[in-house]
């Protein structure tokens, strides 16, 4: 198994989105190990998770006060 446009456009991925970050995908593969049909699966299910299907390449870090509390409560203190 490898990671192919067509895998890419099966699973969801919009073709604008796929024809901008598939030569990435196809060049780092091999360097990345992305070799086997679990490692594929495991790396696709994050990243397309996390881009919302490439979408998205930045972290929006629009988060309120009581979200950053909620989703990162080790890096603040009660006291504050």
């Amino acid at each position: 198994m490898e990671v192919t446009r067509d895998l890419l456009s099966k699973v969801g991925v919009k073709a604008t989105e796929i024809n901008k970050y598939f030569p990435y995908l196809e060049r780092f593969s091999k360097t990345f190990k992305l070799d086997t049909k679990e490692r594929i699966i495991a790396f696709l299910s994050n990243v397309l998770h996390e881009s919302l299907y490439l979408k998205f390449n930045e972290e929006n870090l629009n988060y309120s006060e009581q979200g950053l509390l909620q989703i990162f409560p080790r890096y603040f203190s009660k006291d504050t």
